[in-house]
């Protein structure tokens, strides 16, 4: 995720991003998106054409990877499963209207939720049929009318091996966010981002991302 919270770029940028993972091998050419409850399928350039006819609505990209054949698709972690090993993951784009807010038995809820002018802000329900999973928050405050940076506020996250609460700040809530969904995979050795398929984040996210571990 972006360094804010508020952060979601234009669509240029985005089909920038998705160019050079496809060029690095990263991504495959053929993908599948939702417009609210729309879906789709096609290329880049029909993607484009979304992202410019919908440029603040919820849109999620989506890649399925069923294996790494040789001299295919690069993994996105840096420990590259066994010959043996799972391969089968998912790659996705998240574009949010409002800022979305995900928690889990994992990423703990915020205790309170206020704008630097004090007031207090309430979580929305997710739409229906909602693809990013969580509610919804008001990216500009009600009360003042200022843009609100979630990433600034203190949370706890468990440790996943543990299970301690962990102290840390902006838990899940973006308005962009590139996503890498494993289902019941687990790297036993630990996440790490592969150094290109961050770098390739970072020049259309900036140099610091928030990456945060889920598990479900």
């Amino acid at each position: 995720m972006p360094a804010s919270s508020g952060f979601r770029p234009e669509p240029n940028a985005i089909e920038s991003l998705i160019l050079n993972l496809q060029e690095q091998r990263y991504l495959g050419e053929s993908l599948s998106w939702t417009v609210g409850t729309a879906r789709a399928s096609g290329r880049i350039g029909d993607l484009r054409a979304v992202l410019d006819a919908n440029p603040s609505s919820d849109i999620w990209a989506h890649w399925r990877t069923s294996e790494l054949a040789p001299g295919s698709l690069r993994y996105p972690l840096t420990n590259t499963p066994r010959p043996h090993g799972a391969y089968c993951y998912d790659i996705e784009i998240h574009l949010v209207g409002h800022t979305a807010y995900r928690t889990s038995d994992v990423i703990l809820p915020f205790d309170s939720i206020r704008c630097a002018c004090g007031m207090e802000i309430e979580e929305s329900p997710s739409p229906v049929a909602d693809p990013f999973g969580g509610g919804r928050l008001p990216s500009t405050c009600p009360a003042c009318g200022e843009s609100v940076d979630y990433s600034l506020i203190p949370m706890f996250a468990r440790n996943p091996m543990t299970g301690a609460p962990e102290p840390c700040r902006g838990g899940i809530t973006y308005r962009c966010a590139m996503v890498v969904d494993f289902s019941k995979y687990f790297p036993h050795n630990g996440i790490t981002l592969d150094p290109g398929f961050s770098s390739a984040i970072k020049s259309v996210f900036g140099e610091r991302l928030r990456v945060i571990q889920d598990f479900y």
